[in-house]
């Protein structure tokens, strides 16, 4: 009898771990779906509104992509002065819409592999949102506004991101001792963070 109501209680107890194990896995899933449509939606508009304020063609590439492009765009700026750059409201309030889903996400535990920074990334949220809540910014605004997207996007691509540095290291031993498996993208090996 006793043995009856042990064999009971385990298989309880290993279904009640299993069904949790279940649900936990598939929110994680689903969050870091969301996570990653939110970086995405997060670079998109970030893009766009940089472009906009920097008058850049379309075609002419992602600026906060790496941290190369990010120096170049920040160069321009600075090579530029003073200057007041002028903000669209319909480009503001879509890229408004992507930041308070991130701050949501935030604010609900739902972005991995940064919690212990939620308060750093919530600050810098909160720089972003109070300098494009004004109709115009400075250089040294816009400069800062860069800079917070650019934390925000490194913070946001963290699971995605975490072993670049060691799958860039592969890259550049296969391209030295095997020129058949080489990558020509050259641009792609420097750009490590």
């Amino acid at each position: 009898m006793a043995y009856k109501n042990i064999s009971s209680i385990f298989t309880s107890c290993i279904l009640v771990a299993f069904t949790t194990i279940y649900k936990e896995n598939s929110q994680y899933r689903i969050n870091l779906k969301k996570q990653y449509n939110l970086y995405y939606d997060f670079l998109y508009e970030s893009d766009v509104l940089i472009k906009y304020l920097l008058s850049i063609d379309e075609d002419e590439g992602m600026v906060l992509m790496t941290k190369t492009t990010i120096s170049y765009y920040c160069n321009r700026v600075k090579e530029r002065g003073q200057y007041i750059y002028i903000f669209d409201d319909e480009i503001v309030i879509s890229f408004k819409n992507v930041l308070n889903q991130i701050k949501d996400m935030i604010n609900q535990n739902q972005i991995y592999y940064w919690k212990k920074e939620y308060d750093f990334v919530l600050s810098e949220i909160n720089n972003i949102f109070k300098i494009i809540s004004k109709n115009e910014c400075t250089t040294d605004e816009l400069l800062s506004l860069i800079h917070d997207m650019d934390w925000l996007i490194h913070y946001l691509r963290i699971p995605w991101r975490r072993d670049y540095k060691d799958n860039q290291e592969i890259r550049r031993i296969i391209a030295k001792y095997n020129k058949i498996l080489s990558y020509p993208d050259e641009l792609f090996l420097k750009d490590i963070e």
